[in-house]
C-alpha cells in the first residue's frame, strides 16, 4: 500500500479485535491517516474488513490489512517485506497473549515461553523489521502496549507469565528509546479493559464483574491529550477564559486539515530543545514526545524517588485506587459485600501522559510564547479572555489536571470511609466482635484499615511533593525539578496565571 501524500502512517499489530481493533477504527476515522493493521489469519482479516465497512473514514484516510501471525516470533526479513509503504510514523505493537495469572510458584515454564515469545520477542522483532521505515519519518514513534501487571515494584495481583513478559517489554522499550537518536519509544498501559484478555484476568483474580474500562475509553485515553479536551468545551468559560472552538483546536493544534497547524519550533534534544524537527511540529506531537523523555534524575524533591514520581503521576488515571478496589474484591472475607465504586476512580480526562505532566506544562508555555494571539491571519475560534489579556493554554492545562485530581482524591476518601463503615456496621468488624472473627478475617481487616492499611484515607491520598508556593500541590505543573527540556536541563518558567 502506497501511503497517501502527507498522510501519517500507523502500523497496528493485533488489529482485528479488542484494543487493536479500537485503535484501527479510531485512527481511520481521522483525516489524513494511513493505517496498516496486522492480523493472524484470513478469518481475522475478514472479520476486521467487515467491521471497517461501516466506518466513515476521515478525509484522505486509507487502510490495509496484512496477515502476520505473531504467535511465534517471525523472521525480521518477513516482517519488513510484508509492510509495503515508503515510511512509518507510528508503530503500535499491540498483539499479545495472556497465559493463566498464576502465582510465581505455580507458573509453568511453557507458559513463560509462550508469553515471552508473543509479548516480548514479538514486539522487538516487529520493531527491528520496521525500523528502516520508521527512520524515514521526521518524528518516528514506537508505542509498545504494556500492562501494570508488568510493574516490578507494585505487584497487587498474581501475574503468572504475563507479568514478567511485560516487564521485559518495558525494559526493551526504554532501551530502544535511549539507543536510537530521534526515536520516541514508550510503553503504554491501556488500563484494565473490557476485552477478552481483560475479562480472562478478571476471572483469574476472582474480580466481581467486568473490567472497569471500555475499549472506546481506553483507545481515547491512548490517543487523546489535553488539546482535544479544550475543543470539547467550546462555548464554555473557564475563569476569565472563553474556551476555543473545536475547529480551532483541531486545525491549529492537531492538524486536522493536513499541514496548516501552527508549528512549534524547538528542534533537537539539546538545551532548550523539545525534540521537534527543524521545521517544527504540531502541539500534540511535541506533547507526545514527553512520553519517552529522559531526565536522568534518580530523586526529585525531598525523599520523592523517581520510581515514586512515576507512580504518583501514573495514578492520575485512577489505576492505583482502582487496583485497591481489585484487592478488596479478591481478599474480602466470605460473604462480605459492599459497593466498590471502582467507576468513581476511573477518570477519562486523566490519561497515561500525565506521568510527564510537567513536560506538558513546559510545551504549553512555549506555545503561549510563540503563538501570536489575536492575529487576523490566524484561524477563527481561538480562546479569548474577558479582560482583554492574552489567553494561555498553559493556564487552561493547570485547571484541566488539578480539578480531576481533587475530585478523584475526594472520591477515594469517600470510598474508604464508606467501605470501613459498611464492614464495621454490617459484618461485625469492630473491636467488640474481634474475638468472633477468624484469624484470616482479622488479618484482612488490619491490612485494609490498620495504621498502614491499604484502604485508609491516607493511603488513598496522593503524595504531596515539596513544591514551591504557586505550583500544583500534586507536582503536576510548576515543579522546577520536573520542568526539564530535551537535554534534561531544568527550565525556570515560573507559574501560570489563572485561566
Amino acid at each position: 500500500m502506497a501511503s497517501a501524500t502527507k498522510n501519517t502512517v500507523y502500523v497496528v499489530t493485533g488489529g482485528n479485535r479488542g484494543i487493536g481493533r479500537g485503535l484501527v477504527k479510531t485512527l481511520l476515522a481521522r483525516p489524513c491517516i494511513s493505517v496498516i493493521a496486522t492480523v493472524r489469519n484470513d478469518e481475522a482479516a475478514a472479520s476486521l474488513e467487515s467491521d471497517l465497512a461501516d466506518i466513515s473514514a476521515g478525509k484522505k484516510s486509507i487502510y490495509n490489512i496484512v496477515i502476520l501471525d505473531f504467535s511465534a516470533a517471525l523472521p525480521v526479513e518477513q516482517i519488513r517485506e510484508a509492510i509495503t509503504v515508503d515510511h512509518i510514523d507510528v508503530l503500535i505493537c499491540n498483539a499479545a497473549a495472556s497465559p493463566p495469572m498464576t502465582l510465581a510458584t505455580q507458573t509453568l515454564a511453557e507458559d513463560l515461553r509462550i508469553a515471552f515469545e508473543v509479548n516480548t520477542i514479538g514486539p522487538l522483532t516487529v520493531f527491528q523489521g520496521l525500523w528502516p521505515l520508521l527512520q524515514k519519518s521526521a518524528a518516528p514513534k514506537l508505542i509498545n502496549v504494556t500492562s501494570s501487571v508488568g510493574c516490578i515494584t507494585f505487584q497487587e495481583a498474581p501475574g503468572g507469565a504475563y507479568g514478567p513478559s511485560k516487564a521485559a517489554l518495558n525494559w526493551i522499550t526504554r532501551a530502544l528509546h535511549l539507543q536510537n537518536e530521534g526515536l520516541v519509544a514508550i510503553a503504554l498501559h491501556p488500563g484494565w479493559v473490557q476485552t477478552r484478555m481483560g475479562e480472562f484476568s478478571a476471572k483469574e483474580w476472582g474480580y466481581p464483574g467486568d473490567p472497569p474500562e471500555t475499549i472506546e475509553g481506553s483507545v481515547q485515553g491512548m490517543l487523546e491529550n489535553p488539546s482535544r479536551w479544550q475543543g470539547s468545551n467550546a462555548g464554555q468559560t473557564i475563569g476569565s477564559t472563553n474556551m476555543p472552538t473545536a475547529s480551532w483546536v483541531m486545525d491549529t493544534l492537531l492538524d486536522a486539515d493536513g499541514g496548516n497547524a501552527f508549528p512549534l519550533v524547538k528542534p533537537g534534544r539539546g538545551p532548550g530543545g523539545l525534540g521537534t524537527p527543524a521545521s517544527g511540529d504540531t502541539l500534540d506531537e511535541v506533547m507526545f514526545n514527553g512520553f519517552g523523555r529522559v531526565d536522568g534524575f534518580n530523586t526529585r524533591g525531598k525523599g520523592l524517588t523517581k520510581a515514586r514520581t512515576v507512580v504518583n503521576l501514573a495514578v492520575l488515571q485512577g489505576e492505583a485506587n482502582l487496583k485497591k478496589c481489585v484487592w478488596f474484591g479478591q481478599n474480602r472475607p466470605c460473604g462480605v459485600d459492599y459497593p466498590c465504586q471502582n467507576q468513581l476512580v476511573t477518570n477519562k480526562h486523566c490519561v497515561a501522559s500525565m506521568r510527564v505532566s510537567n513536560w506538558f506544562d513546559l510545551v504549553l508555555y512555549e506555545f503561549d510564547q510563540a503563538y501570536t494571539w489575536g492575529d487576523a491571519n490566524n484561524k477563527a475560534g481561538e480562546p479569548t479572555r474577558m479582560d482583554g489579556a492574552d489567553p494561555s493554554l498553559r493556564s487552561l492545562y493547570t485547571y484541566w489536571i488539578d480539578l480531576p485530581l481533587e475530585e478523584m482524591e475526594a472520591r477515594a476518601s469517600t470510598h474508604s470511609t464508606e467501605a470501613q463503615t459498611e464492614l464495621e456496621t454490617n459484618h461485625q468488624f469492630n473491636a467488640a466482635e474481634q474475638n468472633l472473627l477468624s484469624a484470616a478475617n482479622r488479618r484482612w481487616f488490619a491490612a485494609a484499615f490498620g495504621d498502614d492499611g491499604w484502604a485508609t484515607v491516607d493511603a488513598l491520598t496522593f503524595p504531596r511533593p515539596d513544591v514551591p508556593n504557586g505550583a500544583s500541590v500534586y507536582g503536576a505543573w510548576g515543579y522546577p525539578e520536573y520542568t526539564l527540556d530535551g537535554s534534561g536541563a531544568q527550565r525556570d518558567i515560573g507559574f501560570p496565571s489563572a485561566p
